[in-house]
């Protein structure tokens, strides 16, 4: 039965603390009938897009591990994890970080056309925390590094192309889907195959990753 698969992508962080680890939100299609061999074959292009922009990533704030816990969204909720799997080791990049809150943002959307809603058909990844060798000055302005915008667009291609006859990398609306419990037909509807997507060299700010003060400094 082809469904919605949610997908809860956990970065672990040095700290160990799990209020310091980055979270994303993706979502795909199951084609088939064969759901839980879909899930290790959506394991398998996660870990190939993690383990090419780790690199991004500073090794001082946030390991090279990473924890997946898979939902099916025709679970009535709250829905049980399905499927879980890891890709731990990847490599990220020594030396100092940007501040825990600096993302860049990864956006994408399904295929455009007259008459659809296009808000709900985009979502949006937000890549970090980062190593400072992300960041680039331009003509006096710190924006994302040419570089580090490439390597984000590629592993999104990859994904993109990926799954073929398992899964696809999608877009979900909740709001399109309606109440719950959902049906198989309202996923659908609400579902929508990701088509295209850019990555802007402006740093984005995720307040939620920032860590906690280590010093206060007072007046008068």
């Amino acid at each position: 039965m082809t469904t919605t698969v949610r997908v809860i992508a956990s970065q672990t962080a040095v700290s160990g603390l799990p209020e310091d680890d980055a979270v994303n939100v993706w979502h795909f299609t199951s084609l088939g009938t064969d759901l839980l061999s879909n899930c290790a074959a959506i394991h398998t292009a996660l870990d190939t897009f993690y383990g090419s922009i780790s690199e991004l990533y500073c090794t001082n704030t946030m390991t090279g591990d990473f924890s997946y816990k898979y939902y099916d969204l025709v679970d009535t909720a709250p829905r049980s994890v399905i499927y879980t799997n890891t890709s731990t080791g990847l490599d990220t990049t020594a030396g100092d970080g940007l501040p825990s809150e600096c993302a860049v943002c990864l956006s994408f959307e399904g295929e455009l056309g007259s008459g659809l809603n296009r808000a709900r058909r985009r979502g949006r990844l937000y890549i970090g925390p980062l190593s400072n060798a992300v960041a680039s000055t331009v003509t006096g302005y710190v924006v994302v590094a040419s570089p580090a915008v490439g390597t984000i667009i590629d592993a999104a291609e990859v994904m993109r192309a990926s799954g073929g006859l398992d899964f696809v990398w999608s877009v979900f609306s909740p709001t399109a889907a309606g109440a719950q419990p959902w049906s198989s037909g309202a996923l659908l509807a609400a579902t929508t195959y990701v088509d295209h997507g850019w990555v802007d060299n402006a740093f984005d700010t995720q307040r939620r990753r920032g860590t906690a003060p280590q010093a206060r400094g007072t007046f008068p």
